[in-house]
């Protein structure tokens, strides 16, 4: 069967977009594969600094290891120390990431998202406000008549042993919840948002990033992007260094 010129031409375009396709596809799935490796390799991580017409934001993405010495939830007392002493550091982000003293830019927010950071948060600062709702409840039941005492009594012991059982049930739950989340928190990361307002935006040309010194055991290189309103570029630290803001 011979195949008219416009056949011809049809086919071998439809054959060209198949390729083209595929090929796309194979590439997207061998970026997507690297980038997810490299985002939860110890001791590396990424930075990128975007400066605006007000300021500037820097985010950090890193292996919780890289900060805190180990990505499981605190375990001991050693652990909350360790988180604590971390979130501290990552808190004085003007310490950490120093921009040109004639732009005059000062710390305005740092937001700082971990599994580790919220786990110890609940657990060591949580309990005030419990204490306060329990402290509420005794003087509430403590102003009942003396009429009514006897029945409130009875209908205490009932509803304290109801409570008791579901109270326990609810920490077996509580608790296996925990251990499934142990078990679980083999790969954690820290993200951190440090938001910089300068007086004088337009004279950022640099930042000193301090990441190395700050956390000696932790990182070893450092992958940093950096947006200006005019320009963008890419480097790799390998120790505390200055990142140039233009090229």
């Amino acid at each position: 069967m011979k195949l008219s010129a416009a056949s011809i031409k049809t086919t071998l375009a439809t054959s060209a977009l198949s390729s083209l396709l595929l090929c796309n596809s194979a590439m997207a799935e061998s970026h997507t594969g690297h980038t997810e490796h490299a985002a939860h390799e110890h001791g590396a991580a990424r930075l990128t600094i975007a400066t605006t017409d007000a300021g500037m934001e820097i985010t950090l993405e890193s292996p919780a290891a890289n900060i805190f010495g180990f990505e499981h939830l605190a375990s001991d007392e050693a652990d909350h120390k360790t988180i604590h002493q971390a979130v501290n550091k990552l808190k004085a982000g003007d310490t950490l990431l120093i921009a040109d003293s004639s732009a005059a830019c000062t710390l305005a927010s740092v937001d700082i998202e971990s599994a580790q950071v919220d786990a110890h948060s609940k657990e060591k600062h949580g309990d005030g406000e419990h204490d306060a709702h329990h402290d509420a409840h005794e003087a509430h039941d403590e102003h009942h008549d003396d009429d009514k005492h006897n029945d409130h009594d009875d209908h205490s012991d009932e509803k304290h042993a109801d409570h008791d059982e579901h109270h326990d049930d609810h920490a077996d739950e509580k608790h296996d919840d925990h251990e499934s989340d142990h078990a679980e928190s083999a790969h954690n990361d820290v993200d951190v948002t440090w938001n910089f307002s300068c007086e004088n935006p337009a004279k950022l040309t640099q930042v000193d990033v301090r990441l190395f010194s700050a956390f000696p055991k932790g990182f070893e290189d450092v992958d940093v992007d950096w947006i200006s309103t005019s320009q963008a570029g890419h480097l790799e630290l390998n120790n505390d260094g200055i990142v140039l803001l233009s090229q």
